[in-house]
């Protein structure tokens, strides 16, 4: 049984499995969502949910962006990785140490 303080908040593990519960949902949530916009469903006709949903794709949207970013970025050193240690630039080394590459 999870650990509980005398006021009723919830520690520890059953944190954890609310956090899995939430994050479970937000995906069948998330999936609903998607397939009820290829349909052309009116989420004004629900508010909260519209709103949801607004928020949830942004937040896909820039969480796909620093995705791409953190790629070009790995890919970039890989370019790198080839050249000779001379001839590469401060900034050059700046990036390779950031990813624990030199």
């Amino acid at each position: 049984m999870p650990c509980r303080y005398d006021d009723g908040q919830i520690v520890g593990d059953e944190i954890s499995k609310r956090d899995k519960t939430i994050s479970n949902l937000e995906e069948m949530l998330c999936s609903a969502c998607t397939q009820l916009e290829t349909t052309g469903f009116n989420f004004a006709l629900n508010p909260i949910l519209d709103k949801w949903w607004g928020k949830h794709k942004e937040e896909d949207n820039i969480r796909k962006l620093l995705q791409l970013k953190a790629q070009q970025e790995l890919d970039h050193c890989k370019e790198l990785l080839q050249k000779p240690l001379a001839a590469l630039s401060s900034s050059d080394k700046t990036l390779l140490k950031k990813h624990r590459l030199l």
